[in-house]
Order: C-alpha cells, then sequence, then structure tokens
C-alpha cells in the first residue's frame, strides 16, 4: 500500500514537473514572439510614418558624397518641395502639441510646428498628405535660441534690424563649411551677421 502510495505521488510529481517545464517554455517562447512582432511593428510605423521628424539641428551630413549633400538636406527639411517658398505654399502649419498656441509665440518650454503637405502623384494624380515637424523654442529677449521666424510664420525675420518683426525676403540656404542648411541675419548696413543652422 505504501508502495502504490510513493508510485502515485511520483507519477504526480513527475507530471506536474513536465506540466510546469512545458508551461514555462510556452510563456517564454510567446513573449520572445511579441516582442518581435513589437519591435517589427515599431520599425514599421518609423519607416511608413508620413511624419519627417526635425532635422534642422542635426549633426553635418555623413555617409553622403559632397555633390549630393545639399540636395539631400533640402530633401529632409523640405520633403520633397526643394526650397522653402514651394515648402511653405503647399503646406500649412498648426501646433503639434496643445501647450503651444499661435496667439503667443513666446513659449516657456519648446514648441512643435506640424506642417501638412499635399503633394500630388505623379502617376495616379492623387495627392497624399506629408508631416514635417519643426521645434520651435523661446524668442525672449536674451534667448540663445534663434528669433529668426514667429511660430508658424512662413517668413523669416531680421532680429537685427530697426523692426525685427517685419519679413526680411530671406530664405534658408546651404553653407558649405558646415554642411548645413539655415538663415542668415543681417546688419543695418547689409553685411551678413549671423548663420541659424537650428530650429529656423
Amino acid at each position: 500500500m505504501l508502495a502504490e502510495r510513493k508510485s502515485v505521488e511520483r507519477h504526480i510529481n513527475d507530471f506536474t514537473l513536465r506540466f510546469i517545464s512545458k508551461w514555462t517554455w510556452g510563456v517564454l517562447i510567446s513573449c520572445i514572439l511579441c516582442g518581435e512582432l513589437i519591435f517589427i511593428g515599431t520599425f514599421a510605423e518609423a519607416a511608413l510614418s508620413p511624419v519627417t521628424g526635425h532635422t534642422a539641428s542635426q549633426v553635418a551630413i555623413t555617409g553622403v558624397v559632397d555633390c549630393y549633400k545639399e540636395d539631400y538636406a533640402r530633401a529632409q527639411e523640405f520633403i520633397g518641395f526643394h526650397d522653402w517658398r514651394n515648402f511653405t505654399a503647399s503646406c500649412c502649419c498648426m501646433s503639434r502639441s496643445n501647450s503651444s498656441s499661435l496667439e503667443d509665440p513666446d513659449f516657456e518650454t519648446h514648441a512643435v510646428e506640424l506642417w501638412a503637405c499635399s503633394r500630388p502623384s505623379r502617376s495616379t494624380g492623387i495627392s497624399s498628405v506629408l508631416y514635417k515637424e519643426r521645434h520651435r523654442r523661446s524668442l525672449r529677449p536674451g534667448s540663445t535660441i534663434a528669433p529668426v521666424r514667429k511660430f508658424c510664420s512662413p517668413h523669416f525675420r531680421n532680429p537685427r534690424s530697426a523692426n525685427p518683426d517685419a519679413d526680411s525676403g530671406v530664405e534658408p540656404v546651404w553653407d558649405d563649411a558646415l554642411e548645413k542648411l539655415g538663415v542668415w541675419t543681417y546688419f543695418s548696413n547689409g553685411t551678413r551677421d549671423t548663420f541659424y543652422d537650428d530650429y529656423w
């Protein structure tokens, strides 16, 4: 009787251990598969997203042949519209977050513009919508961040002029030395002052 009971207990223990082992392996494999699916989904979302992030303050372009660097930078900044004039003519701007307001462009913290752009397909003629983020920073006196454009404004201003809020008529240009796109500000006599390559 005792031997039979020990045999039954041993079988129960063996069954329990095998069940726990298989269950643990099943949970582990499921977690690995779920992690892979999350990773693939995250990568696919980033690759297929119509939103292009802020690129103006990134380091100089590397891994691109010299003769193509300007075109590459323009493609990143203007998402296929080549220059600022065409970009602003084809896009409209809105706040990326509820904390920013078009009525008060002097923010305590950074705000993000979201430019929505309509571009018709050459093959089908159907328009697609692309988005471009542009980070903006405080425009308060003494700020070290470029005060060259109001929030969501298509016009650049010159903080060195008598009327700093007036449209200066300048547009972002390519700087060969820095290998970046940026905006020049000018002294009142017309000579170049500062090149802003971030947050314009």
